[in-house]
């Protein structure tokens, strides 16, 4: 696991843990399927996105053809925007996030 991607070559799986408080679950859920539609229409290099929860507990995965397409997601995706904005009184604690090598 690694803290950021800076030194993979090629495809890489980013990891999102987050708790939501409980009456921000619709909110949550929302922002998710925004920031999925953007990444669908404007994101070649986003291959894909899964997400599910268990309780108030969310998991998200998604994988980048490279780094440079992952940063362009980062500086551009009008949905991920948005949840970094409200993340504060959405999340039930920090979020937990790992760049993953596939193998």
């Amino acid at each position: 696991m690694s803290l950021t991607p800076d030194s993979f070559t090629g495809s890489f799986i980013v990891s999102l843990t987050v708790n939501v408080k409980p009456e921000k679950i619709a909110e949550v859920e929302k922002l998710l399927h925004e920031n999925d539609t953007y990444a669908k229409e404007n994101e070649p290099g986003r291959l894909y996105f899964y997400k599910a929860r268990s309780g108030n507990t969310f998991y998200c995965w998604e994988k980048y053809a490279d780094k440079d397409k992952f940063q362009f997601h980062v500086e551009n995706n009008t949905g991920l925007k948005a949840f970094k904005e409200k993340a504060n009184k959405l999340l039930d604690g920090p979020m937990k996030v790992a760049f993953l090598q596939e193998i």
